[in-house]
């Protein structure tokens, strides 16, 4: 009996151990991506520079929209850096968290929301041009979520990438799309804190989805209303993890200084398409909870590991399309096998998980935007004993979506030989299954 209590005194150290690991790997990897997203690599560059550095002042005839010919004249000509032109924007949000019913004294949830962006496609030849000249940078968010005895408060820090459509008129729309960390003061504590089930750990992935409509009231300010969708979850590392999710209405302005003088990007050389096949190979681990989305709570994190080959082509200059086969072994299933016997023979096999996958990359320099649609071809025990005991539930036996990010720290997302570091949420058709953590090689 002692024996038993100290082996499951130190397999619990050891848990802890690798939960706070796996936590570093995912901030680690997030500041990767931030760094990506933000930086204009190139292969050839030329500081654009000037003896001092000022603002200059949007005028009326800065805004006329440029002719499909001189748009034309500037990707031929990749020979100047581009000018630098800051976006400032305070944002409140009101929402209500969704739910939550079930929370007492709960009120609507409040938002403050800050994010710097920066124009891109301002150098001729820039490869931003492929997307249509988005404003990237970062957003800040605070929230107080309603009852702070239960919810808390939730403090974000994500990559931000924003689409601004009829930028010569006084009126325009805007589209927002976010995601990355987010820390949550009060998380669901079995002990403290048993009533939050949205949300079971302090650290989280934040994803907000937006759309605003602009005023420009001033050459240099703007109003600008609109909604956010907000979702967080922990991706089933620890449980309850129903996800914390909130629409909002937003109001704000943006202010817009001008452009920096002084300073500018460099000047880049356009990569070249590959447009041939390529082979990829990739190994990955995942870490979770083997639970529902609320029950059974303070369980142990397991492994699932996974190796995936397959074939990739891209098929334009930032879209690239994959196909391929996996297979992942679930410690977590394995462990409850045994113990449990449910299986007497080929207990390692029942604990597999085998995929086809048709996938996409869209392609963006230093990283990619990862959206994987897995069809299960066998999964033994996931059909045989979750199924058993809910029927209607065959679609998350059958569809394994998977959207996440990678990034490549040798070579660019457009070289045919590269390398990636990937992070993915694995579902089960919606329902998070696991984080997923790979290290990729496509030759």
């Amino acid at each position: 009996m002692k024996s038993c209590i100290g082996d499951s005194f130190i397999l619990l150290i050891l848990a802890q151990k690798l939960y706070i690991v796996e936590r570093i790997i995912y901030l680690a990897i997030s500041i990767c991506i931030f760094i990506s997203v933000s930086a204009q690599e190139t292969d050839e560059y030329q500081p654009v520079a000037e003896p001092e550095t000022q603002f200059v002042q949007p005028s009326e005839e800065s805004t006329v929209s440029e002719s499909p010919q001189q748009k034309e004249e500037q990707v031929a000509q990749p020979t100047e850096g581009g000018t630098i032109n800051p976006h400032i924007s305070l944002n409140y949000h009101h929402g209500n968290v969704l739910k939550a019913k079930d929370i007492p004294n709960k009120n609507g949830s409040n938002y403050i929301q800050l994010t710097g962006t920066l124009n891109t496609g301002t150098q001729p030849g820039s490869f931003f041009n492929w997307y249509y000249k988005p404003q990237i940078g970062f957003s800040g968010l605070i929230g107080f979520l309603g009852q702070k005895d239960v919810l808390g408060n939730v403090y974000a820090f994500y990559p931000t990438w924003n689409y601004s459509f009829f930028n010569d008129k006084s009126i325009g729309v805007q589209i927002k799309l976010g995601t990355g960390f987010a820390w949550f003061s009060k998380p669901y504590d079995k002990t403290d804190n048993p009533t939050n089930e949205l949300i079971g750990s302090h650290i989280n992935n934040i994803t907000e989805i937006g759309l605003g409509l602009w005023f420009k009231f001033h050459p240099q300010w703007q109003m600008e209303v609109g909604s956010s969708f907000l979702h967080f979850s922990n991706g089933h590392t620890a449980i309850p993890n129903m996800g914390l999710n909130d629409i909002t209405a937003k109001i704000g302005v943006t202010y817009t200084p001008g452009t920096l003088q002084g300073s500018g990007t460099k000047v880049k050389t356009l990569p070249q398409t590959d447009l041939s096949w390529k082979k990829n190979i990739a190994i990955s681990l995942g870490r979770h909870e083997l639970a529902h989305s609320v029950y059974p709570t303070d369980g142990p994190n397991y492994n699932i590991y996974k190796l995936y080959v397959g074939v990739s082509k891209q098929v334009t200059n930032i879209n690239d399309f994959q196909f391929g086969v996996s297979a992942s072994y679930y410690e977590s299933y394995h462990t409850f096998i045994h113990l449990t016997d449910y299986y007497n023979h080929l207990q390692h096999l029942g604990a597999t998980v085998w995929s086809l996958h048709v996938g996409h990359e869209f392609l963006i320099n230093r990283f990619g935007f990862v959206t994987d649609l897995g069809i299960k071809v066998l999964d033994p025990f996931y059909r045989s004993y979750f199924l058993k005991k809910d029927p209607s539930l065959w679609y998350k036996a059958v569809f394994a979506p998977r959207v996440g990010f990678k990034f490549y720290p040798v070579w660019n997302s457009f070289d045919s030989q590269k390398i990636a570091m990937g992070m993915f949420l694995k579902t089960n058709c919606g329902q998070a299954d696991f984080v997923e953590y790979s290290l990729s090689y496509t030759f």
